[in-house]
């Protein structure tokens, strides 16, 4: 019975200290993906997205549709997507850093989907959807 309940107590030490190291493990990955490749990540952002946004709010309040379309189409699609490349191309070990890291990369996504929108509402010249499209641009 004793060597039994020691057993018992080995494997149950055994599963707390590993659960222990692990997350010391993901807390290590943490703070590494934000030194290195979350600040990478938003420098890359307000270089190639901050002068592109002031841009479009410029020419949205210009009423220069196209040269928004323009905009979006010839320098926010490619930024986003070199954006994208950069973060799909990060190897993580641990889920949890790996799920933060995917959120990223569905936000920059779901921005490239938004602007891909606004940039067909542009194309079609319908006015009334282009005034609607133009304050949901701006807001986001």
């Amino acid at each position: 019975m004793k060597r039994y309940l020691s057993i018992v107590i080995g494997i149950l030490f055994m599963f707390f200290t590993y659960g222990c190291t692990n997350s010391d493990e993901v807390a290590e990955e943490l703070i590494a993906y934000h030194n290195n490749d979350w600040l990478t990540y938003k420098n890359m952002n307000d270089e190639k997205l901050g002068p592109i946004a002031s841009e479009i709010v410029t020419l949205i309040l210009r009423d220069d549709h196209k040269g928004v379309e323009l905009l979006i189409k010839e320098e926010f699609f490619p930024a986003v997507s070199e954006i994208v490349d950069y973060l799909e191309g990060i190897e993580l070990e641990h889920k949890e850093v790996q799920a933060l890291n995917q959120l990223m990369i569905e936000v920059k996504k779901y921005s490239y989907n938004q602007f891909q929108e606004t940039a067909k509402v542009l194309e079609s010249g319908d006015e009334k959807k282009i005034k609607r499209d133009s304050r949901n641009t701006v807001s986001t």
